[in-house]
């Protein structure tokens, strides 16, 4: 009786460990000119104007899912770091706005190392357009590589999400150094021609332009 109860026990501890594991698929993919994981801006949704377009799989590509959704400014996505080459997670990580040289619990931070390779992020919802791959949500904020899966989107509503008050713990004690890119007339002209447009805005009309007059130090960076 004793085994038996034992064995009762134990199959209801393996039946609620099976209950508690969730297998999640895609509904979409998110479409931008950030082809690799370095260079794309972190925590874009104050100033960001880079657009990303959500592209529905085909089997939630329903133009019903998305009735009402033009009513909100602002969407949550739930999405994976799906080229997170890292397997394991480490309890500890560095954040690079503490200089990376001090170490804070990976829950206390928004590393990617993490033990479910989840992201959350809210962008602005610029506009909905009808495509040849179904409806397609174009947004704005979006700090995410070209190609990363989307696996849920829910609404911001500001009553139950904006909390004006918060603390944000070592981000509200450390300064972020920004810079001011100023972009010369021929950096501007060849991302144009090599496809960037989402990036910069140019008039510089079509002039006859060599290699050796794009030079770097058309790009100034300062503090």
């Amino acid at each position: 009786m004793r085994n038996a109860h034992a064995l009762r026990i134990s199959f209801i501890q393996s039946s609620m460990m099976q209950n508690e594991e969730l297998n999640i698929t895609p509904i979409a993919h998110i479409r931008n000119g950030f082809i690799d994981k370095f260079g794309i801006p972190r925590q874009t949704i104050r100033d960001s104007h880079i657009e990303s377009r959500i592209v529905f799989t085909p089997a939630y590509r329903a133009a019903e899912a998305l009735r009402g959704i033009e009513g909100y400014s602002h969407l949550w996505l739930l999405w994976g770091f799906h080229n997170n080459r890292r397997m394991a997670w480490s309890p500890t990580v560095r954040p690079p706005r503490l200089g990376g040289n001090r170490r804070v619990g990976v829950f206390a931070t928004r590393s990617p190392i993490r033990p479910n390779p989840i992201g959350l992020t809210a962008v602005r919802l610029l506009r909905v357009e009808k495509t040849g791959e179904g409806y397609v949500l174009v947004v704005a904020g979006a700090d995410m590589q070209d190609g990363t899966p989307i696996y849920d989107i829910k609404p911001y509503i500001v009553y139950a999400d904006a909390i004006p008050n918060a603390c944000s713990g070592f981000v509200d004690e450390v300064d972020f150094p920004t810079l001011t890119v100023e972009w010369g007339n021929c950096i501007r002209l060849y991302l144009a021609l090599n496809g960037k447009r989402f990036f910069v805005k140019t008039r510089v009309p079509l002039i006859k332009i060599t290699r050796n007059d794009c030079i770097i130090s058309h790009i100034r960076a300062k503090k």
